[in-house]
């Protein structure tokens, strides 16, 4: 008997001091683990065999300044830590992790796996300058909206669905390899370019406050767009689009006053005059429409519009003041559709676009 006990009693000490621990330094982690049945003392360590075979972690709003321990929970798919203190967070160990929400922390880096199953990742509101995705070759959503990043590169998420880059500086943006991209918030940037092209299901675009100076939506899709904005982009002139006339009727207020659309933008000639400054209202128009602008001198002025076919439509000419003019179409008998003016002032020219709507 004596003999049995002794073996019990080396057992249990062989159990205890070779059961495996996970150090977790930060007590409101360690807290939050006891909260929810995973540990049971305040000491900084929890059994590893109590975290190892989770597959869903919610510790978001914790006071959680420090993650040290993450690494153990092998088995993660789902872990969630929005609105904490973090400001590292390493899950380089977590190679079963599909969905990581991290968003308002306050951290400077994240460390994902080198061949990263990720599906959802979301870390907005951080400080990070920079995020490597590309090995996260399964990524379907990805949200850095206000962060610090100057670049991004999702050229080898080709699952790419939803991506949310508003309020940084990022100065390049490529999505020509992400073909399945259905949504993008990119307002508040520096981006110059955009070609959409190949983003046949774009159905959601907000790329507002910008610096663009290109951008091309033409891909067969625009009637099923939910969402449009390109306010705020004082170097954009033209917009490539499927159908002019249905960009005017219903994107007209979301872009700037000077943007024309068009199907093709390269062939577009809108110059940039500095003493010449035009307004066509109303635009798209039902009967008549106004051209306003103001003259620096006495000038012979010639109004012309142009039909699709390129054929003169109406034609005035006159020698005007110098201040403030203005000079009506009236289109009563005209065809509904796009229509092209042009105006010469001396040796100034500017051309446009006009739509005539039911």
């Amino acid at each position: 008997m004596k003999k049995l006990y002794i073996l019990f009693i080396l057992s249990l000490i062989t159990n205890f001091v070779f059961a495996q621990l996970t150090y977790v330094p930060d007590n409101n982690f360690e807290l939050a683990l006891i909260d929810r049945g995973y540990d049971d003392i305040l000491d900084d360590y929890v059994l590893t065999d109590n975290i190892n075979s989770l597959t869903e972690l919610f510790i978001g709003d914790e006071g959680i300044t420090d993650l040290t321990g993450i690494e153990d929970f092998s088995a993660l798919h789902v872990l969630i830590c929005y609105y904490n203190y973090l400001t590292v967070l390493d899950v380089s160990q977590n190679s079963n992790l599909l969905e990581l929400r991290c968003y308002h922390n306050q951290l400077a880096n994240l460390i994902l796996p080198e061949n990263s199953n990720l599906e959802v990742l979301d870390c907005d509101d951080n400080h990070l300058a920079s995020i490597n995705v590309s090995t996260a070759f399964n990524l379907e959503e990805l949200y850095v909206d206000d962060n610090e990043l100057t670049s991004i590169d999702v050229f080898s998420n080709t699952e790419l669905r939803k991506l949310g880059i508003a309020y940084n500086q990022i100065d390049v943006l490529d999505v020509s390899n992400n073909p399945d991209l259905w949504l993008l918030y990119a307002s508040v940037n520096q981006i110059s370019y955009l070609d959409f092209s190949n983003n046949t299901l774009l159905s959601h675009l907000l790329c507002n406050n910008n610096q663009l100076e290109h951008l091309n939506v033409k891909n067969g899709n625009n009637v099923n767009f939910t969402s449009f904005k390109v306010t705020n982009n004082p170097s954009l002139t033209c917009i490539q689009v499927d159908n002019e006339v249905w960009a005017e009727e219903n994107w007209r207020d979301f872009v700037d006053p000077q943007v024309i659309f068009s199907n093709d933008c390269q062939t577009v000639y809108i110059p940039k005059l500095s003493s010449l400054s035009i307004e066509m209202f109303p635009n798209p128009f039902t009967t008549s429409t106004a051209l306003s602008y103001e003259l620096k001198q006495l000038s012979t002025v010639q109004f012309s519009v142009f039909n699709q076919l390129g054929q003169i439509v109406y034609l005035h000419t006159e020698e005007q003041a110098q201040g403030s003019q203005q000079l009506q179409w009236k289109a009563e008998n005209k065809p509904d559709g796009l229509y092209y003016y042009r105006l010469q002032a001396g040796e100034q020219v500017a051309n446009g676009k006009i739509v005539k709507v039911k």
